[in-house]
């Protein structure tokens, strides 16, 4: 999350019968990374659901408690349609965001911020549609106005199965020997740089290996003194040049705050955010049937419907599900309109929209992709079970 001063800025602005400091620019991208939950037949992104609320929500409700009102969410055509279509019939917080597209594919934080730059016209905020933290607003907020800085960047400590990617309890991530390698390079030397990327001249902040791609041109070209070659650019370097910006950093160390940009982060978010409900966590209109036990660490979503002697434990179930008799569901995401047939079994999984699970089979360790459909009997774990279309 970055907080910027703007260029024009103006005094408190009336939005409404509201005044509010701070604008705020979403960020709403494609979510390769999240593959294949974000492919076009199931959601975008901000559209995945937390909890059985799209992730967006919580980063509007965030705004929201900080009194920010003034909402932009940028994203890309072909998620255009369906957030837009959330925003105007289905989200009903306070927040009236306008919805703007860019039309560059895979663009970036600039690219995003330069389709909206003419409508910028005071302090702003720039936050991601996938994060999701408990760190109170005002806390943020007072510190970047009591400090004044060009820019105030939110950091946190990530946790244990947040980490680089890696696998911890069933939870996977895919690496490489190039993020290995660099892996090894920040433990080893440096923590923390921020430079340039020379190929598109993108500002880069480099952490760890999960905030890396491997076309950062100093990182990978055979430059031998990665610090050296990234300092001049860095935000820490002091110059001849009098002109510089003023970067305050905010280190995040409380209970929660996590980008649910990868698998693991999914399933991180996802778990901490259903402990955290305090509505039903069976919904009044689900049908569940006396013999089957839903554990109080799990959720489960409007007009399902569970048949007896099934066992759900530290999962989530979506809306208009149907699942049969004797299932085992556990450490699992299952979203709408899911259909899991008689004594099938499935253990730290995700199952998108519309996909059909047929009976006897066992996974462990799988993505189904968005209305797919597994065959009767089936038993593999470390799948992306996805139907594969033409292009």
């Amino acid at each position: 999350m970055l907080l910027f001063e703007s260029e024009k800025k103006q005094s408190k602005q009336k939005v409404g019968l509201r005044y509010t400091e701070f604008q705020a620019v979403v960020l709403a991208g494609y979510g390769h990374r999240l593959y294949p939950l974000t492919e076009d037949k199931n959601v975008p992104k901000a559209l995945l659901p937390v909890a059985n609320k799209p992730i967006l929500f919580y980063v509007l409700d965030w705004l929201e408690k900080a009194g920010i009102y003034d909402v932009m969410v940028v994203t890309h055509p072909d998620a255009e349609h369906k957030i837009g279509t959330y925003l105007k019939n289905a989200y009903d917080g306070k927040i009236k965001p306008s919805l703007e597209v860019s039309k560059e594919d895979d663009a970036g934080t600039a690219d995003a911020l330069r389709v909206v730059k003419d409508k910028i016209k005071y302090d702003f905020v720039v936050i991601s549609c996938d994060l999701v933290l408990d760190l109170p607003p005002h806390s943020l907020l007072d510190y970047h106005r009591i400090h004044n800085p060009t820019c105030t960047v939110l950091f946190y400590e990530s946790s244990k199965s947040e980490g680089s990617g890696s696998s911890s309890a069933g939870y996977k991530e895919d690496g490489n020997k190039v993020m290995q390698e660099l892996d090894n390079f920040f433990a080893e030397s440096v923590k923390e740089i921020v430079g340039v990327d020379m190929m598109s001249s993108r500002l880069v902040y480099i952490a760890q290996s999960a905030d890396l791609d491997d076309e950062l041109s100093f990182l990978v070209a055979g430059t031998e003194d990665y610090l050296k070659s990234a300092l001049p650019y860095s935000s820490a370097w002091a110059g001849d040049n009098d002109c510089y910006v003023d970067c305050q950093l905010y280190v995040y160390k409380g209970d929660f705050c996590c980008r649910s940009n990868t698998i693991s982060r999914y399933y991180e978010v996802n778990r901490h955010m259903a402990k955290s409900v305090t509505d039903t966590r069976v919904a009044t209109t689900a049908v569940v049937n006396q013999k089957t036990q839903v554990g109080a660490d799990s959720l489960i979503g409007e007009e399902t419907k569970i048949d007896e002697r099934t066992s759900i434990k530290r999962s989530i179930v979506g809306s208009h599900c149907i699942i049969g008799k004797n299932v085992k569901i556990t450490n699992s995401i299952i979203m709408d309109n899911v259909v899991i047939e008689d004594n099938v079994k499935l253990d730290v999984c995700i199952v998108c929209n519309n996909a059909r699970i047929m009976e006897k089979s066992i996974l462990k360790d799988c993505e189904v992709g968005a209305g797919y459909v597994v065959q009767a009997e089936t038993q593999t774990k470390n799948e992306q079970l996805v139907e594969f279309r033409d292009l």
